[in-house]
């Protein structure tokens, strides 16, 4: 998830329900009507309270949260639009630097410099 802030380019992060200390991307479980880019635009507004738009997937990323094998499917996300988080979380808008910085678990590191090295293409 991504806006043109004031200073440029920046990027949106959540604080984790599990855990409130650790920062992470929205994200969340597909609906059974529900599309992937459906369900990354239905999250991204319940997480985080942003109205956004799908502009490219990324590649799948294998994780193993609490014994269970999930594939999470990210997605480059646009929006005009100030964070209003919900779900008792906290959310940060922040330079591609600062939000790598802020994100502890690789995977996500990697999520989002794939978001901005597709940025950075466009």
């Amino acid at each position: 998830m991504f806006r043109n802030g004031r200073a440029g380019r920046e990027f949106l992060l959540v604080t984790a329900r599990r855990n409130p200390s650790e920062w992470v991307h929205p994200k969340g479980h597909i609906e059974d009507d529900e599309t992937p880019e459906e369900c990354a635009v239905r999250e991204v507004e319940e997480e985080a309270g942003v109205r956004a738009v799908v502009l490219q997937p990324l590649p799948d990323v294998e994780r193993v949260l609490s014994g269970d094998r999930q594939r999470v499917r990210y997605f480059v996300m646009k929006t005009d639009d100030e964070s209003r988080p919900g779900e008792g979380r906290q959310s940060r808008w922040l330079p591609f630097e600062n939000a790598r910085n802020l994100l502890t678990v690789p995977a996500l590191k990697t999520v989002l410099e794939q978001a901005e090295a597709f940025l950075r293409k466009r």
